[in-house]
């Protein structure tokens, strides 16, 4: 058992209380505990409840005050155990659930141990107060026995959320960190003693406390595990228990009052486990807490690596570790630490493991996790060992990619591609995925806040041992990072947070705060960013390549396009859990469908899971696909392509898309997508805007039914979903609506979606400037489908017309407008969906779009060896290669030829006499005649009379061609 301290030796405490000297977040902690001093040692000791009282984060997930009516959010209900226990007050009408004195119930049904029992409990004290009489019909009205206050299906759980939220979170667990953190800042013991009072009490009863049979999550029982608190929270708090336990530790050890005041509860309650001396005290907090955690593994198991970093830190703490670092290799310890390195290494493999991050979906929310995981536990290991965090790095490089990966994911420094559950449509997000440190003080986030870890803090280490600028140039272009602000909640840092900021401004000041950014393909979690232009200029498109994954929808190869400062084919974001069914809810599942996604739905199938397909392959798993290529990577001056392929996702032969982005100008650009799909006999490409109008020209559009449509999803008729979850489903509510087709559109078609000001501040919105997206499709042998589809706008409105929620029980929704190009045929069916997006302000850049023959030469050496031996040039399958011909406004005419990489061979433009092996080739004719060429992926270029030949294929090829 330990003797010590494993991460606050003299020397650390000394550091922390220097650096906190006259800090408001100092001042801010000592005033916070100022509730727990008041309160006598004995009632401390009381406060702790058992677990036959039930608990839930949440009164009413998709629900209203029963009293005024008005819409109450997921956790919009307020509640005080201080100065209102037992009480739940709405923040509307103020009034407070339940009606009836739980607290006299509650105090009814303790038995000899102190703890609560139903049996014991006095159940005529159950009734309304304000209604005594049993002849009154609100008599029970509002009365809650912990079990929930119910009219019809609808179940208000008053005090199992207080229990949980109030009780749990607000005064015991909170007590705990928050006393502990006094202490280290003070040296004041009697803020340690009264934490391990409240620690020991909690050891008593830790391990009788089971989520999954005592816990409500989403109206539901049995669906989720965890201790006092759901899985998740109860995770991150037991990591932040390990550490309040260590910091008052050689306090606790050597006070006789505190050691006779536990003895003597332990006596009277006859506590499940006895104690006599100091050495039970410790037994019963670290067996009967952190040891039942570690054995129950299942009852906190989370996104990764929290689990993990519980059970490495606990050995850390738990631990009796060489008072000095470099004695780690002597005797017993060289095999302690052995085995400790050897768990820290695999959490930090495994975090990287997928292009620098876990693999988790959800890009600016649960893929941040592992990152800011690694770094908080690198810091923490650094407090022991000041030289951990170089070594660590040296060793785990891919961190570096990781970090990266967030810098160069971030559009135009406003958004971050819709990879999964994140994000609430084209909400901007101009901030970084990971909490500042000082943040996480201000809404009191009592699970994630620390003074011991912030990211900028981090972000600053990794930049003095690197050199690498691009570090701090992340943190200073974020709004939810104020230098002003930064390092004042980081107190185990070197210098003084006054200190840190001064220098990173002087940094800034000399170097530049651009952040520099590249186009990426992230193979592994299969995501690749397009990035050009400069300044307001800026312009991004992804592509996102893989189907499902934990926390991932079922997108492949969804797209989205960014210019303008907008998000123009957003994702709708995370799932709305509010609605009723939380996370099996029909919404949730419309939400992770390929049906709410730009892609290309197969034979009305969903998307396949990766997750769920790699179960039965040597060596699958759910954090990264297995499948899919990269067939093309090409990045120039000013064209940008990728191309990938991966037919798992639709169970098809082939599942291909291309998409480049074209500079026009400094100021203008536009989108190529090339969608190649062979296998089944009904292809449905979507696209969808945001909070937008749609006009579709040259159509002759009428109403249109789907003829099978089971889950009011338009587009999807085969269930294949129940991989990963079981989903309430039903064709009861229509989440695509308004569905118009037109069976023989011409060729000049085309589609515009203008964008409003609607939500204005809250999601990305136009502000007043003409903003459209003008989408011209140039595939043959189709129909066209208008649509609207369902997006639940509660929060956009809750934020800018709140009024229009006023006693309203439902939920707020608005249709987006998109557009399905559909191609039937025989089984095997072989498409090609060629389109192009050009994002304007007021007026087009583009005159005129043209689909151009592209021929293949049989022989493969050219149309001149061609003629030459009497060779034809012919079109095995006219869509298999592709021509684009492109007019802008301003005199320049751009050739395309993206050939199909699965037929070999020399391809020939008639038109503009171009012949080529390359898989991407862009020719650009300017007003004064000379000509921009760029060859990917090629070796041979003729055109006109000017010829080209390599060496051999490479990558890119980029030149221009004066005229004479």
């Amino acid at each position: 058992m330990k003797t010590k301290s494993t991460f606050f030796s003299p020397e650390t405490l000394e550091r922390i209380r220097k650096n906190a000297e006259e800090t408001e977040l100092k001042q801010s902690i000592l005033d916070s505990t100022e509730k727990w001093k008041k309160m006598s040692n004995d009632q401390l000791w009381h406060s702790m409840f058992g677990s036959e009282l039930k608990r839930s984060p949440m009164v009413l997930s998709y629900g209203w005050c029963p009293e005024c009516g008005e819409t109450v959010g997921l956790f919009g209900w307020i509640c005080d155990p201080f100065d209102k226990p037992w009480k739940m007050c709405c923040p509307y009408c103020k009034e407070s659930f339940p009606k009836n004195d739980f607290e006299k119930f509650y105090n009814s049904g303790l038995d000899e141990h102190y703890i609560f029992r139903y049996e014991l409990a006095d159940r005529s004290l159950l009734y309304n107060e304000d209604a005594p009489s049993i002849k009154d019909e609100k008599h029970l009205l509002y009365v809650d026995d912990g079990t929930g206050y119910w009219e019809g299906n609808d179940r208000w759980s008053f005090i199992a959320t207080y229990v949980l939220t109030g009780l749990w979170n607000k005064h015991i667990y909170s007590s705990i960190v928050t006393l502990a953190r006094a202490y280290v800042l003070t040296g004041e013991k009697d803020y340690a003693v009264k934490c391990g009072i409240i620690l020991d009490r909690v050891a008593d009863l830790f391990p009788d406390f089971d989520f999954y049979e005592q816990g409500i999550m989403y109206e539901e029982e049995h669906t989720s595990r965890g201790y006092v608190d759901y899985w998740c929270d109860s995770t991150l708090q037991l990591r932040q228990m390990l550490l309040a336990y260590d910091a008052v530790f050689e306090v606790l050890k050597d006070d006789k009052e505190y050691i006779s005041f536990v003895v003597e509860k332990s006596e009277k309650y006859k506590t499940p486990y006895r104690k006599y001396k100091f050495k039970d005290i410790q037994w019963n907090i670290e067996h009967r807490i952190f040891g039942d955690a570690i054995n129950n593994k299942w009852k906190i198991e989370a996104n990764y690596p929290w689990t993990e970093m519980v059970i490495a830190v606990s050995k850390m703490v738990l631990t009796d570790w060489p008072k000095h670092p470099g004695d780690m290799d002597t005797g017993v310890y060289n095999t302690m630490w052995w085995a400790a390195e050897k768990d820290l290494n695999a959490i930090l493999e495994q975090a990287l493991k997928v292009d620098g991050l876990s693999g988790e979906k959800g890009l600016e929310a649960y893929s941040a996790i592992a990152l800011e995981s690694v770094g908080r536990l690198i810091s923490l290991y650094s407090l022991y060992d000041n030289e951990f965090t170089q070594k660590i790095i040296q060793k785990h490089s891919k961190l570096f990619q990781g970090i990266n990966f967030f810098i160069n994911a971030w559009c135009l420094s406003l958004f971050y591609p819709g990879s999964g559950d994140c994000g609430y449509l084209s909400k901007p997000n101009r901030g970084i995925p990971i909490s500042s440190g000082y943040s996480l003080f201000e809404p009191l986030n009592m699970d994630t806040n620390s003074f011991l870890f912030s990211f900028e803090g981090f972000m600053w280490t990794l930049y003095k041992l690197t050199g690498e600028l691009n570090f701090i140039r992340y943190i200073s272009n974020a709004d939810n990072y104020d230098i002003k602000k930064c390092f004042t909640a980081d107190f185990s840092l070197k210098y003084k947070p006054k200190e840190l900021q001064k220098k990173v401004i002087d940094l800034l000041e000399e170097h530049g705060s651009e952040l520099n950014q590249c186009s990426m393909n992230f193979e592994q979690w299969k995501l690749a960013i397009l990035h050009s232009g400069k300044g307001k200029y800026k312009r991004c498109a992804y592509l996102d390549y893989d189907s499902g994954g934990i926390h991932g929808h079922n997108d492949g190869m969804n797209i989205g396009i960014f210019a303008k400062g907008m998000n123009f084919m957003p994702d709708l974001g995370y799932p709305p859990a509010h609605r009723p069914g939380g996370w099996n809810s029909k919404f949730f599942y419309w939400y992770r469908s390929a049906a709410s996604h730009n892609t290309v739905i197969v034979d009305g199938k969903e998307h396949r899971d990766y997750c769920y397909v790699q179960r039965n392959v040597k060596g699958g798993q759910g954090l990264v696909s297995e499948s899919g290529e990269t067939r093309l990577w090409g990045i120039g001056q000013w064209v940008k392509v990728i191309t990938v392929n991966d037919p798992l996702i639709t169970n098809t032969e082939r599942f291909e898309r291309t998409l480049a982005i074209i500079d026009i100008s400094e100021e203008e650009c536009y989108f190529v997508d090339i969608f190649r799909i062979k296998g089944g006999s009904e292809h449905v490409k979507l696209t969808r805007g945001s909070i937008c109008d749609m006009k579709i020209n040259n159509l002759n559009m009428k109403p249109y039914t789907p003829e099978k449509d089971p889950f009011g999803m338009g587009f999807i008729r085969d269930e294949n979903r129940a991989e990963n979850f079981s989903y309430s489903l039903g064709s009861d509510f229509k989440f695509v609506r308004d569905m118009y087709i037109d069976e023989n559109p011409p060729e000049n078609w085309n589609a515009r979606w203008k964008y409003k000001d609607k939500f204005k501040g809250y999601l990305n919105t136009p502000n007043g400037r003409e903003i459209f997206l003008n989408y011209r499709e140039l595939t043959e042998d189709i129909k066209v489908i208008s649509f609207t589809s369902f997006f639940d706008s509660y929060y956009a409105v809750q934020a800018c017309y709140p009024e229009e929620l006023k006693e309203k029980k439902g939920h707020p929704e608005e249709m987006l407008p998109g557009v399905a190009v559909l191609r039937r045929g025989d089984s095997g069916l072989s498409s090609t969906f060629t389109g192009i997006y050009e994002p304007c302000e007021s007026r087009s850049s583009i005159s005129s779009v043209k689909k151009l023959k592209v021929l293949n030469i049989k022989d493969g050496y050219g149309k001149e060896a061609a003629d030459r031996n009497g060779l034809e040039t012919v079109d095995i399958n006219k869509e298999d290669h592709v021509g684009i011909e492109v007019l802008s406004v301003n005199g320049c005419s751009d050739v395309i030829i993206a050939a199909d990489m699965e037929a070999v061979g020399i391809l020939y433009q008639p038109e503009w006499d171009i012949e080529t092996d390359a898989a991407f080739c862009i020719i650009r004719e300017d007003e004064n005649k000379d000509y921009k060429i760029t060859l990917m992926k090629g070796s041979y270029l003729k055109f006109k009379d000017w010829k080209l030949v390599l060496d051999g294929v490479t990558d890119i090829y980029e030149t221009l061609l004066k005229s004479v």
